[in-house]
C-alpha cells in the first residue's frame, strides 16, 4: 500500500516538473508571408501577447482560409508551443500582390476580428470585441503589393476564423476599347440588354477574325476575365477596329437568338436581327477601303445559344455561269438564294471517269465553300453544267434532290425531270436513245432543313433478259419495273439455286438502289415479276407466299391466281395446298408501295395435311393436336403432340407471334390459325379439376365435343378458366384453340382429388385465426378450398393475393385472382369494451358480427381499395364473416380491428405550455372521436404536420385514423405579453383559427381547395383560448401553424437607406399595406443586387417576421449621390416592378 503510494506521488511530481518546462516559440512575429501563405503568429491570451509559436493558413493557389482550432477548450499545436483556444490570439500575416481590379474581402469570427491592408496602420475591417459569430464584407479597387493583416481573439466558447478574398465581377476591361489584329473583344453582359457587366472575353486569331461560339453549352457558366456568366438570359458586344484594303467583302454573322453588325461603332447596323429566333445566317456584302470600328452585339434569351462571325472578300468574282464543265466533270454555280440569284462562286462535281455524283453540301445550316466564299446551306442554289458526248444507245438518268431539282439535256430549253418543289429526298427516272453531245444542266434550290442532290447516269437499262421468259432448274428470273404496275423495266435478276426454288428477298432495305442486270432501282414503289418453270413429280405440295406489300402467285402463266393479295400490306403469309404433276409456269408478282419491302416463297412437297387421321384420340396422357391455317379448323395442315407419359398438362406458345410452327407435315403461320387437341384419358374415381387458357379463343370437352365445360370462344388476352368435376371412367378430352391475331397461347392443367374437398364452409376459426373459404367466381358457388389469415396474437391482416391475375393457393387447389371470392370466418370473444372495426378492399367487401344475418360494413360493388370503420360496444362472443369479391385489375382486403377508440381524453380540455392537444375525429364533419395527438414543445407552439402522407393510418392516443376524409381540432389556452402578434396558418384541406374558444375565426378557410397560407396580426395582452380546426377531403394533408411577435414594429418606410444600401420595407400582399418589416440589399461600395427570397412559396425573415413569398411586395429606398455621367440601370423581377 505505501509503495502505491510513493509511486503515485512519483509520478504527480515528474508530471508537475515536466509542465513547468520551458518551450521556445519558433518565428519571428514580424515576418509576412508570400505565395497565398499566411504566417499565423499566436499568442495565449486575449490581446496578442505571451507568444507561443507560428502557424500557415492558405495554398499555393489560394489566401482563403477556415480555421476552427480543433474545437473548444483543447490544447492547439503551434511551430512552438501548444496553446489552449480559450482566451487565446492569432497575428495573421500576409504580403500579397492583387493585380488591378476591385475584390471583396470576407472575414467571419467568433469573437473578435480585424483587418488592415497596410501593416496595421489602418483597419479596413474592425470588429475586436466579444460577440456571438458574424461576417463581414468590404470592398475595394487594388493594384499593387499590399502588406495585410488579420488578427484574431477567442474569448470564451466557440471558436474560429476565416478569410475568403474574391474579385468582383466586371472591374477588369474597357468596355469601349476595341480589339485589333484581327482579335474581337467581347465585353460579357448578365442581362439581355448589355447592361450588367461581367468580364471580357477574346475571339478571332492573328490571320482571321473569324469564329464561331457556343459558350459551352446550355445554362452553364461561360468564363470571363473577371467572373462567370450563366448562359441563359446574358449578352455580348464584340469590338473590333480592322482596316481593310480596297475590295469587295463579305459579311457573315449568325446567331441563336439575336445579333447585329455595325461597321461604324453601333451608329448603323448593316446586319440586324435582334429578334428571338433559331440559329440562322445573314449576309452582308459591300465594297471597303480603310479602317473600321466594327461592333458585333448579340444576346441569348433562353435554350440554346450560339453566336458566329465570317469574313470573306471577292465573292462571286471567279468563274463564267455560262461556261459548261467537260470531261464527265460538272460546275457547279453557286447562288446565295433560291432563285439562282446572288452568285457566290463555282464548285465542281464529278470525276475523269463519272459525271455521277451525290452532294449534300456539309449539312443542314452549314457554311459550304465555293472558290470564292461560303455560302450557308439554307435558302441557295446551284446551277450545274456538264457537255457530254453519249455513244449511241439507251441512257437512263437517275436524278435525287431534297428540296427541288430539275435535268434538261438541251442547255435548259426543256426539262427532262422536274420537280422542281420542296419536297424531302426523292428520286426521278428519265430514259432516253442518245447519240451526239449534249448540253446538260441540272438545277438545284434548298429551302430550309436537310439540303441533297444526287446525279446518276446508267446505260443499256431495260435491254437485257425477256420478260416473257420462264427461268428453269429451280432459278427464278425475276423481272424488275420502276413503279408498281409493271410498265418501266429495268433489267432482271435471279432467285432460287440449283436444288430449291425457295427464297427470301429484302431488296437491300427501304429507299435504297437494288442492282439489276442493266441498271438499279430505287426500291420505294416498284415491282418484280418472276417466273419459273418447274416440274412436279405427282403429289400433294404446299406455296408458302409471304410478302410486304402486295403478291400473287400463278402455277399456269398468271391465267389464275392460287395465291392473291394484291394490297398494301405489312408483311404477312399465305398459304395453297394442290396435287400436282407435271410442269408448271409459275409467276409470282410483287410491289412495293412505301416503307419496309420483301417477298418470300417456299413449296413444300408431298406432306401438307396427309398425314394423321383428324378424329383419332392421342393417349397416356399424350394430346394430338390437329392444326388448321385459319380460325375455323377447316384447312388441315398437320398434327402435333403435347404432355408426356406422366402428365397431360402442357403450356404452348407456337414460337411466337407471326411465326412458322411446324407440324407433322408443313408449317403454319401464328396468325388466324387454330388447333384441335384431341386425348382418351381414364380417371380414377375422384374429384378432378381441370384448368383451361388461352390468348384468342379455347374451348374444353370431356364428351368428345359434345358439350363444352369450359367455353371461352372469343378474342382475348390470356386468362384461364376452371371446371372441377367428379369422374370415374374414361372420356374422349377434346381442347380446341384459335388465334386470331397478336400473342398466342393455350395451355391445360388437370389436378386429381383435392379441389374444394377439404374444408367445412360453415365453420368458424378460433384464436384469432380466420378460415377463408375461397371460390372461383364473385358470387361464391364454386368452391376451391381454404385458407387462413391472422395470427395467435392478432385477428388483423393485409391480403394482395399474389397480385392480378395470378394463381393463389389454397388448401386444395389454385384460384385465378381475377373474378373470384373469399368467405372469412372467425369466432372472437371481445371483453366489454369499444371496439373499432376497419375494413378496407379493392372490389366488395362486407363484415357481419352476427354470422352474416346483418353487415355493420358493406361496400359491396366494384371499386378502388377504400376503408370503411365501425365501432361498437361489444362483450361476448361474436361470429364474424368478412366476404370480398374481385372482379377485374388489382385485388386486396385488409381488416383490422382495435379496442378503447375515442375513450381518452377530454375533447372540451386546452392544452397548455405551448403544446396543443388534437382532437381527432373520421371524417370531415368531427363528430366521430378517434382519440387525441399532441403538437408543440414546451417552448414553441408552432408545428406542421402532414400525417405521414395521404390515405395512410395515423395513430392517435386510441387508434389509428385513415388519412382520407377526417378532421382535427386543435386547441391551446397560452398567455400572451402585451404586444403585437403575427398568426400564419397553412392548410391543405380547410382550415380555420379561432383566439377566443371558436365563438369567432380570426382566420377561415374552412373549404376544400389546394395548400394555401393565411395571415392574422393583432395587438395581444392576456390569456386566449386558441382553436385550430383543420378537415381533409381527398389527395395530400397538411396543417401548420406559426405565431410570430412584433411584425411591422420595427423600420420607418419613409426612411432611405444610404452609403449603397437599400433599405426594403417587405408588405404581405401585392398592394403594400400589411408591413411586415424591412431587410436591406447592397453594399458599402456597390448598390447591386439579385435577390430570389428563397424560392416560391417560402418563408422569408424580414427584421421583424416571415413573409410567405407568394402574394408579397417591396419598396426598396436608397438616396444615392451621382457623379457627373451616362449611367445605364438595369432592373429585372418577376413579377411586376418599377
Amino acid at each position: 500500500m505505501k509503495k502505491t503510494i510513493f509511486l503515485g506521488i512519483l509520478m504527480l511530481f515528474l508530471k508537475l516538473h515536466a509542465m513547468s518546462q520551458a518551450c521556445t516559440p519558433m518565428g519571428d512575429e514580424v515576418s509576412y508571408g508570400t505565395g497565398n501563405n499566411w504566417i499565423g503568429y499566436v499568442y495565449d491570451n486575449s490581446n496578442l501577447t505571451n507568444y507561443k509559436g507560428y502557424v500557415n493558413e492558405g495554398t499555393a493557389t489560394s489566401p482563403d482560409f477556415y480555421q476552427a482550432f480543433g474545437g473548444y477548450v483543447v490544447s492547439y499545436i503551434t511551430n512552438g508551443c501548444p496553446v489552449q483556444t480559450e482566451s487565446f490570439s492569432v497575428r495573421y500575416k500576409l504580403k500579397k500582390a492583387f493585380i488591378k481590379g476591385t475584390y471583396q474581402f470576407t472575414v467571419a469570427a467568433d469573437d473578435g476580428y480585424r483587418l488592415s491592408l497596410d501593416g496595421g496602420a489602418t483597419w479596413v475591417i474592425n470588429k475586436w470585441g466579444y460577440g456571438a459569430p458574424q461576417t463581414t464584407t468590404y470592398t475595394i479597387a487594388l493594384d499593387g503589393t499590399y502588406d495585410m493583416v488579420l488578427d484574431y481573439f477567442e474569448g470564451g466558447g466557440g471558436n474560429y476564423v476565416s478569410f475568403k478574398v474574391t474579385p468582383i465581377c466586371g472591374s477588369t476591361g474597357d468596355p469601349a476599347e476595341y480589339g485589333t489584329n484581327n482579335k474581337w473583344i467581347g465585353y460579357v453582359y448578365d442581362s439581355t440588354n448589355l447592361a450588367v457587366y461581367k468580364g471580357f472575353v477574346i475571339e478571332g486569331t492573328d490571320a482571321s477574325p473569324n469564329f464561331d461560339q457556343s459558350f459551352g453549352g446550355t445554362w452553364v457558366n461561360y468564363k470571363t476575365s473577371d467572373c462567370s456568366v450563366l448562359t441563359e438570359t446574358f449578352s455580348v458586344r464584340y469590338r473590333l477596329k480592322k482596316t481593310f484594303t480596297p475590295g469587295s467583302y463579305e459579311f457573315l454573322v449568325g446567331g441563336d437568338n439575336g445579333y447585329r453588325l455595325s461597321l461604324d461603332g453601333g451608329a448603323t447596323w448593316v446586319i440586324n436581327k435582334w429578334i428571338d429566333q433559331s440559329y440562322n445566317i445573314t449576309s452582308y456584302t459591300a465594297a471597303l477601303d480603310g479602317t473600321y470600328d466594327m461592333v458585333l452585339e448579340y444576346y441569348e434569351g433562353t435554350g440554346s445559344n450560339r453566336i458566329s462571325f465570317a469574313l470573306q472578300s471577292g465573292c462571286g468574282t471567279t468563274g463564267d455561269p455560262s461556261v459548261y464543265g467537260t470531261g464527265n466533270k460538272w460546275i457547279g454555280y453557286v447562288y446565295d438564294s433560291m432563285d439562282l440569284t446572288g452568285y457566290k462562286g463555282y464548285i465542281t462535281e464529278g470525276s475523269d471517269t463519272s459525271a455521277d455524283f451525290d452532294q449534300s453540301f456539309g449539312g443542314a445550316v452549314a457554311s459550304y465553300s465555293t472558290s470564292d466564299c461560303f455560302v450557308q446551306t439554307e435558302t441557295f442554289s446551284v446551277r450545274y453544267k456538264l457537255r457530254k458526248t453519249f455513244t449511241p444507245g439507251n441512257y437512263e438518268f437517275i436524278l435525287g434532290g431534297d428540296n427541288g431539282y430539275r435535268l434538261s439535256l438541251d442547255g435548259g430549253a426543256s426539262w427532262v425531270i422536274n420537280k422542281w418543289t420542296d419536297q424531302s429526298y426523292a428520286l426521278s427516272y428519265y430514259t432516253v436513245t442518245l447519240n451526239g453531245t449534249y448540253d446538260m444542266v441540272l438545277e438545284y434550290y434548298e429551302n430550309t432543313g436537310a439540303n441533297r442532290v444526287s446525279f446518276k447516269i446508267l446505260s443499256g437499262c431495260g435491254t437485257t433478259g425477256n420478260p416473257s421468259v420462264y427461268g428453269t432448274d429451280n432459278k427464278w428470273i425475276g423481272y424488275v419495273y420502276d413503279g408498281m404496275a409493271m410498265n418501266a423495266y429495268k433489267g432482271f435478276v435471279t432467285e432460287g439455286t440449283d436444288t430449291n426454288p425457295n427464297f427470301d428477298q429484302s431488296f437491300g432495305g427501304s429507299f435504297v438502289n437494288y442492282s439489276t442486270s442493266d441498271c438499279f432501282v430505287q426500291t420505294e414503289t416498284f415491282s418484280v415479276r418472276y417466273r419459273l418453270r418447274k416440274t412436279f413429280a405427282p403429289g400433294n405440295y404446299e406455296f408458302i407466299v409471304g410478302a410486304d406489300d402486295g403478291y400473287r402467285l400463278s402455277l399456269d402463266g398468271g391465267a389464275t391466281w392460287v395465291i392473291n393479295r394484291w394490297a398494301g400490306q405489312a408483311y404477312n403469309t399465305a398459304y395453297y395446298s394442290a396435287y400436282l404433276n407435271g410442269t408448271y409456269d409459275m409467276v409470282l408478282e410483287y410491289f412495293e408501295s412505301n416503307g419496309p419491302n420483301r417477298v418470300s416463297f417456299a413449296v413444300q412437297a408431298s406432306l401438307c395435311g396427309t398425314t394423321g387421321d383428324t378424329t383419332v384420340y392421342g393417349t397416356n396422357n399424350k394430346w394430338i393436336g390437329y392444326v388448321y391455317d385459319g380460325m375455323n379448323m377447316n384447312s388441315y395442315r398437320g398434327y402435333v403432340t403435347e404432355g408426356s407419359d406422366s402428365s397431360a398438362n402442357f403450356d404452348q406458345n407456337f414460337g411466337g407471334s407471326y411465326a412458322n410452327y411446324a407440324t407433322s407435315d408443313c408449317f403454319v403461320n401464328t396468325e388466324t390459325f387454330s388447333v384441335r387437341y384431341r386425348l382418351k384419358k381414364t380417371f380414377t374415381n375422384g374429384n378432378y379439376e381441370f384448368i383451361a387458357g388461352g390468348d384468342g379463343g379455347y374451348r374444353l370437352s370431356l364428351d368428345g365435343g359434345t358439350t363444352w365445360v369450359i367455353n371461352r370462344w372469343t378474342d382475348q388476352s390470356y386468362n384461364t378458366a376452371y371446371y372441377s368435376a367428379i369422374l370415374n371412367g374414361t372420356y374422349d378430352m377434346v381442347l380446341e384453340y384459335y388465334e386470331n391475331a397478336g400473342a398466342n397461347r393455350v395451355s391445360f392443367k388437370v389436378q386429381s382429388s383435392i379441389c374444394g374437398t377439404t374444408g367445412d364452409t360453415t365453420a368458424y376459426g378460433t384464436n384469432n385465426k380466420w378460415i377463408g373459404y375461397v371460390y372461383d367466381g364473385m358470387n361464391m358457388n364454386s368452391y376451391r378450398g381454404f385458407v387462413t389469415e391472422g395470427s395467435d396474437s392478432s385477428a388483423n391482416f393485409d391480403q394482395g393475393f399474389g397480385g392480378p391475375f395470378a394463381n393463389y393457393a389454397t388448401s386444395d387447389c389454385f384460384v385465378n385472382t381475377e373474378t373470384f371470392s373469399a368467405r372469412y370466418r372467425l369466432t372472437k370473444t371481445f371483453t366489454n369494451g369499444n371496439y373499432e372495426f376497419i375494413v378496407g378492399g379493392e372490389g366488395g367487401y362486407r363484415l357481419s358480427l352476427d354470422g352474416g344475418a346483418t353487415w355493420i360494413i358493406s361496400r359491396w360493388a366494384d371499386q378502388a381499395y377504400a376503408v370503411t370503420y365501425y365501432t361498437a360496444a361489444l362483450n361476448g362472443t361474436y361470429n364474424m364473416v368478412l366476404e370480398y369479391f374481385e372482379n377485374t385489375g388489382s385485388n386486396r382486403v385488409t381488416f383490422a380491428i382495435q379496442s378503447t377508440c375515442g375513450t381518452t381524453g377530454d375533447t372540451t380540455v386546452y392544452g397548455t405550455g405551448n403544446k396543443w392537444i388534437g382532437y381527432v375525429y373520421d371524417g370531415m364533419n368531427m363528430n366521430s372521436y378517434k382519440g387525441f395527438v399532441t403538437e408543440g414543445t414546451a417552448t414553441n407552439p408552432n408545428f406542421d404536420q402532414s400525417f405521414g402522407g395521404n390515405n395512410v393510418a395515423y395513430a392517435t392516443s386510441d387508434c389509428f385514423v385513415q388519412t382520407e376524409t377526417f378532421s382535427v381540432r386543435y386547441r391551446l389556452r397560452k398567455t400572451f405579453t402585451s404586444g403585437n402578434y403575427e398568426f400564419i396558418v397553412t392548410g391543405d384541406n380547410g382550415f380555420r383559427l379561432s383566439l377566443d374558444g371558436g365563438a369567432t375565426w380570426v382566420i377561415n378557410s374552412f373549404v376544400d381547395l389546394a395548400p394555401r397560407t393565411l395571415y392574422y396580426s393583432a395587438a395581444l395582452d392576456g390569456t386566449y383560448d386558441m382553436v385550430l380546426d383543420f378537415f381533409e377531403s381527398s389527395g395530400g394533408n397538411r396543417i401548420a401553424f406559426t405565431v410570430q411577435t412584433g411584425c411591422g414594429t420595427t423600420g420607418d418606410p419613409a426612411v432611405y437607406g444610404t452609403n449603397n444600401k437599400w433599405i426594403g420595407y417587405v408588405y404581405d400582399g401585392t398592394d403594400m399595406n400589411v408591413y411586415k418589416g424591412f431587410v436591406t440589399e447592397g453594399t458599402t461600395t456597390n448598390p447591386n443586387f439579385d435577390q430570389s427570397f428563397g424560392g416560391n412559396a417560402s418563408n422569408y425573415t424580414t427584421s421583424d417576421c416571415f413573409v410567405q413569398t407568394e402574394s408579397f411586395s417591396m419598396r426598396y429606398k436608397l438616396r444615392k449621390n451621382f457623379s457627373p455621367g451616362t449611367y445605364i440601370i438595369s432592373v429585372g423581377g418577376d413579377e411586376r416592378y418599377r
